[in-house]
């Protein structure tokens, strides 16, 4: 009777431990799935959004070694989506003394994604020197100049977010 009740156990233990292993893959699928989501972009903490008054300086702003040279590296293309959080562009961008850029609002017709481009400024707050509004499912083109190549520049799209585009 107990070598019963022992083969029974380790069944049992077997089959939790089997249901477990299969949880746990399920949900490393599920993360990278929506990890796939945005390409070129990230995601800023709501901690550290405008509204708690501690700045937008989160994770998700682009360091000072996150280059990308668009006079050597060419067009750069982007996309996310981002419910309650404002999203950057993973790189700062410089090598032009004027940029092309190219928003896709992928939400409704009647919604409007505001975007901001920051220009670096080390040791000093970041500045906003465009902003623009993506209406819903329309390419939205804006050129942003007087720079110098030197001058790094970012995106910042302002939760919610659904968008694509580009910039060269």
């Amino acid at each position: 009777m107990s070598n019963i009740n022992s083969r029974n156990g380790i069944a049992k233990a077997l089959l939790v431990l089997l249901l477990g292993v299969c949880l746990l893959g399920s949900t490393f699928m599920a993360y990278a799935d929506a990890d796939e989501v945005n390409v070129g972009v990230s995601e800023n903490p709501a901690y550290l959004t405008e509204s708690s008054g501690i700045g937008t300086y989160g994770t998700s702003k682009p360091g000072v070694s996150d280059l990308w040279d668009c006079d050597l590296d060419g067009k750069y293309s982007f996309s996310g989506q981002g419910a309650y959080n404002s999203l950057y562009t993973d790189y700062m961008f410089l090598g032009q003394k004027s940029y092309a850029i190219s928003v896709y609002n992928n939400n409704g017709y009647n919604d409007e994604l505001t975007c901001e481009v920051y220009k670096n400024r080390p040791l000093l707050t970041d500045t906003v020197i465009k902003e623009f509004v993506a209406t819903g499912l329309v390419n939205t083109d804006v050129t942003v100049s007087g720079l110098t190549k030197s001058e790094k520049i970012y995106i910042k799209f302002i939760a919610p977010c659904n968008f694509s585009g580009w910039i060269n």
